[in-house]
């Protein structure tokens, strides 16, 4: 007797695998824009790291960051961004996976060294941070080179407020009018 499953063709292995672990390590530019904080969009290069874990080979959940040194006529200043989000993988049958991405971020803006001025003509030099978040959201492809192992790029687009302002030990919070776009992009 010959079994049905003789004559079936052996399935060929998987080209990608998005289920489980997802760790990535990137270089990244980022670029900001508001209005209240400057009038022109500032950018500079960075790094990106994301720790996630794939539920099914189409959904994850993930945690990403990335930080960068943006290049200003007023001076350089650190941008940070931490988002927790989704990812929806559109998994097909080569090892090309295109991929879209929500998340909720935290954002900080940070410059050194700056020195503020008083109403009675005081000055302190210190460290300006400006804080807040925002939603983000974004996408990009993966090429597989083994099921395990991706090579990639993103664009991630995150918009919200800056709703804390921090001066060595003084913090204001709340504030109403300090919106803010940015655009960290990982390859």
């Amino acid at each position: 007797p010959v079994s049905k499953h003789a004559d079936a063709a052996p399935r060929p292995p998987r080209r990608t695998n998005t289920s489980g672990l997802m760790l990535g390590l990137s270089f990244d530019a980022s670029s900001i824009r508001s209005d209240d904080l400057n009038s022109r969009t500032e950018s500079g290069p960075g790094v990106a790291g994301l720790i996630g874990w794939g539920i099914t080979k189409n959904i994850a959940i993930a945690l990403d960051a990335s930080g960068a040194q943006i290049s200003s006529v007023d001076g350089n200043y650190n941008l940070g961004h931490a988002d927790i989000g989704a990812r929806w993988h559109f998994v097909n049958r080569t090892a090309f996976v295109p991929f879209v991405d929500v998340g909720y971020a935290g954002r900080a803006l940070m410059k050194r060294d700056v020195t503020l001025t008083d109403n009675l003509g005081n000055t302190s030099t210190g460290t300006l941070t400006y804080m807040g978040t925002g939603l983000s959201y974004g996408g990009g492809l993966e090429y597989f080179i083994t099921p395990g192992i991706a090579f990639g790029g993103a664009f991630k687009w995150t918009t919200g407020r800056f709703s804390q302002v921090r001066f060595e030990n003084l913090t204001v919070e709340d504030l109403q009018a300090l919106d803010a776009e940015a655009a960290p992009v990982d390859v």
